[in-house]
This record gives C-alpha cells, structure tokens and sequence, in this order.
C-alpha cells in the first residue's frame, strides 16, 4: 500500500535552529522508502529545506510549487532512485546532488528548478545522470554564489523568466516557460487548468 500527501498548501513555512523542518524528508539512513506520492502541492514563503531525499523506489513528485524567501536553505537529492517521477514542479530553491549512484527509471521531466548544484568531484557523474533521465526542463540564472552550478539534461534552457506576480504569490507562468509542451504527461496543472499541447512547463499553467 502506498502513501503520500495530496492536494496541501503551506505559507511561511519557518527555519528555527536547531530544527531541521523540510517540506518532504527521506534521508539516506532510514533506508528505502517505498510507494509514495506527493501531488498538487502548493509551499510558498518558505524558509525551509524542501525535498531532502535519499533512497527512492516507486515514487512520484508531481505538480509541486515551492517557494523560498528569507534564508535558503538548500534541497538534496541522493542516489539510488529507481522508478522516480518528478514532473512539472516549479521548484525555485536549489538542489544539491550529494548522490549520483545508482540511478534507474527516473525521469525529471517539465520542470523549473532554480539551479541544480553538485561538489566539484560529482558534477561529471551529475551531469551523466541528468543527460540519461532529464528533459525539458528550465533552469533561472544562478543567483548564489556557487561556481560548480550546472545547467542539466536534454532540451533544457538557462535564464530568468517572468512570473505573474512573485510579491502576490502568483507563480504562474507570464514569458519564457510556454509552448514547451509537445505531447501532456499528466492532464491538468496544481490548478485544476488543463495542460494541452503548446502549453507551459512547471506546475502552473498560464492565466
């Protein structure tokens, strides 16, 4: 049986040491986890980790829109992924790569990710890996301070892009993410909106 959260929306979610908060969390040390679907997932104002994952098998990250403000921390991605979804998130934190073993069937596909980061020595394996399971996904301007940031994957595209209105929370596309989809994966955004053919990657589609 498998679990996972849908259809949730958190605001201002806060970094308070020594807590550690993340908006999905599956360290390496607690093993495989197994069957779990996060879908239509709406956090913006955040201070917190996001995804802070290791061993994945069977899941799937679906339509999830995250937002940073304030202090940054970063999301990290493990190795061992095997059958791994992650489709049309607007996802604008970085991710770290502290793991780049071990990948099959994962597939990140329709998305826009703030940057995608990797320790010096991994960013020739990182790279491989995005290039055999990554594919149109978008990537903003790297904006810290990191040299090591890397644009990844197959018919991906780098640089800023305009929002409706980033103040007001309002992330869905207005330039630069639309007419990227050829054939829909999934059949409507983290809006109820339908994705046809010509529509925007990310979790929104345009208003």
């Amino acid at each position: 049986m498998g679990e996972g959260q849908v259809n949730s929306s958190v605001n201002n979610g806060r970094l308070i040491y020594p807590s550690h908060p993340d908006l999905f969390q599956a360290p390496v040390w607690v093993g495989t986890i197994e069957n779990y679907i996060l879908y239509n997932i709406r956090a913006t104002g955040m201070e917190t980790h996001g995804l802070n994952i290791g061993k994945l098998k069977d899941c799937a990250f679906v339509n999830i829109l995250f937002s940073q403000t304030g202090r940054r921390p970063e999301s990290m991605l493990g190795g061992n992924f095997d059958h791994v979804l992650m489709w049309h998130m607007t996802y604008l934190g970085g991710f770290t790569w502290y793991g780049t073993e071990n990948y099959r069937n994962f597939s990140a596909r329709n998305n826009i990710f703030a940057g995608f980061y990797a320790a010096p020595n991994n960013v020739p394996l990182a790279m491989a890996v995005a290039e055999a399971f990554m594919t149109n996904n978008h990537f903003l301007e790297p904006t810290n301070a990191h040299s090591n940031a890397f644009m990844a994957g197959t018919n991906s595209t780098l640089g800023l892009v305009e929002f409706t209105d980033i103040k007001a929370l309002i992330f869905n596309p207005a330039n630069g993410l639309l007419n990227r989809i050829t054939t829909p994966i999934i059949p409507a955004d983290l809006e109820g909106r339908a994705i046809n053919p010509g529509g925007a990657i990310g979790a929104l589609q345009q208003l």
